[in-house]
């Protein structure tokens, strides 16, 4: 991390922002593999032990950076500059520091939860319990990054554009198609963990499931407004969002926790993350430079309608949720095509 984590970083973001993932892609696929087999050979033939997952780590992170600093350095000219010019170096620091607490808050959102539930004393098997019901949830976090690697690029074009419109109708798509997703799997969770979960204890946990999915469905609104922030470097304003969602995040599970049960961590990560994803339409910078509507009250509203019903039809028969699934996935392919419609016009020179 410390000799080639920047150029890790400025490579990915690299081929992120000039839409070309096959090299991260590549990447990704051959030191994946590499790493599992060195994790087998360090640990299970050379008995290194938990040692055999750092020594795996460690060379399969130098390897990763390392092939990406050739091209980094020589294919595309993005060097080192070693005549440092301090005025620069005090306005980059100006917008890059408040980035540090507003990407902390994935943290305090994502994980933080089972360290408070260990420091208030729940039992082990409440926490293992609330681990499982998160497990649908940390997939659905981690597909929500990936769309925000894919949409980042389309938003940053729209905006140098000045075209708000077209922007807005790609969030506004990619909302619709988190919803079904999030919604179509929630009321799915029952079977999914009776299937997964071959523990009558925790395969019940599917309830507390649907509002960790339904509240990751956040996503998308997110990047509507913080993406304009951090487009125009106004990321003095990001982690007033972000970091004071995961705050309150914390905060809510040591009031409640005591008082409610395990459980309400489910509820309060919801809360949290409704928070920061329509915080930021009502920040001054964002209504100062916007200028189009996003309506976030009403979509808001749809989230939490949406998981209110997610949680009623989850204990439904299989032939209603078969239905509503029919229906769902009609409308995620509606929804695909045209956002794919839309991503197509969003391309320079459309």
């Amino acid at each position: 991390m410390f000799f080639f984590g920047q150029t890790n970083t400025l490579a990915t973001t690299y081929y992120q922002i000039n839409k070309k993932p096959m090299p991260i892609a590549i990447r990704t696929a051959i030191f994946g593999t590499l790493t599992v087999l060195m994790n087998l050979y360090t640990i299970a033939v050379l008995k290194l032990g938990y040692m055999g997952w750092f020594w795996s780590t460690f060379a399969v992170g130098m390897l990763t950076n390392a092939s990406y600093w050739i091209p980094l350095n020589f294919k595309h000219g993005i060097r080192p500059i070693f005549n440092f010019k301090w005025r620069l170096i005090k306005k980059n620091l100006s917008i890059s520091m408040p980035t540090i607490p507003h990407y902390y808050s994935s943290y305090l959102l994502n994980s933080s939860d089972k360290l408070v539930l260990e420091f208030l004393n729940v039992g082990t098997d409440n926490i293992g319990k609330y681990n499982v019901a998160y497990t649908f949830g940390n997939y659905f976090n981690n597909i929500g990054n990936a769309a925000g690697l894919a949409i980042g690029p389309l938003l940053n074009e729209c905006y140098k554009r000045k075209d708000d419109q077209t922007a807005r109708n790609l969030i506004f798509l990619q909302q619709l198609v988190f919803f079904a997703m999030t919604f179509g799997v929630s009321i799915w969770l029952k079977e999914l963990f009776q299937i997964f979960i071959r523990n009558d204890s925790l395969n019940t946990m599917y309830y507390l499931g649907v509002i960790i999915v339904m509240s990751y469905n956040y996503r998308p609104m997110y990047f509507g407004a913080n993406a304009k922030l951090m487009y125009e470097e106004r990321t003095g304003i990001l982690w007033r969002v972000t970091f004071v969602a995961g705050a309150l995040n914390v905060g809510l599970n040591l009031l409640l926790i005591p008082f409610f049960g395990f459980e309400t961590a489910a509820y309060t990560t919801f809360a949290a993350l409704m928070y920061m994803g329509y915080a930021g339409f009502f920040t001054k910078a964002f209504r100062s430079s916007n200028t189009v509507k996003y309506y976030p009250l009403l979509w808001l509203l749809a989230s939490v309608l949406l998981t209110v019903v997610a949680y009623y039809v989850v204990h439904q028969t299989m032939v209603v949720k078969i239905l509503i699934s029919l229906v769902v996935a009609l409308f995620v392919l509606w929804s695909t095509l045209k956002l794919r419609k839309k991503l197509y016009e969003a391309k320079p020179g459309r």
